[in-house]
């Protein structure tokens, strides 16, 4: 391909890019600029928030005063990205956005990290090297990512550290020179990763093997000495964290009382293959597209999976190396493999890619180009449009949203409410009182605020609060003045 013909493919992919672009963020702009998520992701929210105000430490993060299920710590994940999103919150303040500028922020280095290696796959005049918004497209449009950033999940963290992981893995096997900093960088980013969710952010620490089995099968010994140096940083940096006092109590107190103890005691399927289940149900999308161009190209007497084929393989072993070892355990859930899934479904777009090249290139005329700019810049405007007019408006909670701003105008920060069981079960109205005012509940009785779901009786010797609340009530003690304490 010559200079000017790629430059002009260049110029073709514009309303594709648009349209991506729109794609992207009507799937998290829109639904990140409103309150209200998922109560896991609310949770860790929570803890960073407080983090940011001095509640809790990065090794010894915090969710209430009264903690989670009877631990005064929180220690449901290792800590890595609670203190990233602390200091997110210091930098940018308490308001409802920040924690969805948070998740936008994580997903759009993802998009970018995927976009710097796909550029790196191909040679740098193959048209397919302009079609980097294909991956991009391929990752955003599987549910389970999308959903974990909406839904704040921990997993948007990790897949930064894992994604570029793999980047240095394959920069370190193509460079001619040294690569053991790119080796090395690929344990410590592996170790980040399991920083940030436990085990399954390990999965990188393979990718120099896999990637010279599937992609560079005459450079094994290179590959095996990848996995070597990458798997001795990942130790180095383990071995340091277990000497240092904090950070071993905090890990062993995930490891001992969460990942065992989950393991051992707490399944969440019957059966071992729901995770195949989960990620088939996931790639559908990505799959069809990609079976769509193959089919098109060999109809027209292509073969567009050959060329781009060994490497396409090989990102998709190494997304599967972090996706089939959740089988492993009987605790499964569908956004468990989400920092996997972006190496997967790049892996796809490689398939597809020859072929999406030639159907763009065939709408290159002028007068289609302008129609599909114009058909992408509408997108766009009209998912700007809703991102505005749905700014601040609850996408889901929004009666515990509404009751949780109307305590907060009565019952001072850092205070300690009473609740009946029925009020301690809802978490999510937990967190909103944290995230928001502070507020912890307790089931101990006798506290100058209570709290009971609507409807029901108020404890001996409180009055009513005349609040217009709709899932709760609240209740102050009879006669007695409401100070808070600091939050211990």
């Amino acid at each position: 391909m010559s200079l000017r013909t790629f430059a002009f493919m260049r110029r073709a992919q514009l309303p594709f890019r648009l349209a991506t672009l729109a794609v992207f963020l009507g799937l998290t702009l829109v639904p990140l600029v409103r309150p209200g998520m998922f109560m896991d992701g609310l949770l860790y929210l929570t803890v960073a928030h407080n983090q940011a105000h001095g509640f809790g430490t990065f090794w010894q993060p915090r969710f209430s005063q009264e903690g989670l299920l009877q631990q005064p710590t929180f220690h449901e994940h290792p800590p890595l990205a609670f203190g990233m999103e602390a200091m997110w919150f210091r930098l940018f303040g308490d308001a409802f956005w920040v924690e969805g500028a948070y998740a936008l922020a994580m997903a759009v280095l993802t998009g970018w990290l995927l976009i710097m290696l796909w550029r790196m796959l191909w040679d740098p005049h193959r048209p397919e090297r302009a079609v980097w918004w294909l991956p991009v497209l391929f990752w955003i449009i599987t549910p389970a990512v999308h959903w974990s950033i909406q839904n704040h999940m921990q997993e948007n963290t990790m897949a930064v550290f894992t994604v570029a992981a793999v980047l240095c893995t394959v920069r370190g096997m193509r460079s001619h020179g040294s690569a053991w900093g790119h080796f090395a960088a690929v344990g410590l980013l592996s170790c980040a990763a399991a920083l940030v969710k436990g085990p399954p952010g390990l999965f990188p620490i393979g990718a120099p093997l896999l990637w010279g089995l599937f992609a560079h099968r005459p450079d094994l010994r290179k590959a095996l000495l990848g996995t070597v140096v990458a798997t001795a940083f990942l130790l180095l940096c383990f071995v340091l964290l277990l000497s240092w006092p904090e950070a071993k109590t905090s890990l062993m107190q995930y490891a001992e009382g969460r990942l065992l103890h989950r393991i051992d005691q707490d399944p969440t399927v019957d059966y071992r293959w729901r995770t195949l289940q989960h990620l088939i149900m996931a790639l559908l999308g990505p799959v069809l597209l990609t079976v769509i161009a193959v089919l098109a190209a060999r109809r027209n007497g292509q073969n567009a999976a050959l060329e781009p084929g060994e490497k396409a393989l090989a990102l998709i072993a190494i997304g599967l190396s972090g996706v089939l070892p959740l089988m492993l355990t009987m605790v499964q859930k569908s956004f468990y493999m989400v920092a996997a899934l972006p190496l997967i479904t790049t892996g796809l777009a490689m398939l597809a890619a020859p072929q999406v090249a030639r159907w763009t290139e065939a709408a290159r005329s002028t007068t289609t180009q302008r129609a599909l700019v114009a058909v992408g810049l509408s997108a766009l405007g009209g998912v700007v449009l809703s991102a505005v007019l749905y700014f601040g408006k609850p996408s889901r909670d929004a009666e515990l949203l509404n009751d949780t701003a109307l305590v907060g105008t009565v019952v001072p920060a850092h205070s300690l409410v009473s609740a009946e069981q029925s009020v301690l079960d809802q978490w999510n109205f937990q967190s909103y009182l944290m995230r928001y005012h502070f507020i912890s509940l307790t089931g101990k009785p006798g506290q100058p605020f209570a709290v009971t779901v609507a409807g029901s009786p108020g404890p001996a010797g409180y009055e009513p609060v005349p609040l217009a609340t709709e899932r709760i009530r609240l209740w102050q003690r009879a006669g007695r003045g409401a100070h808070a304490a600091p939050m211990k």
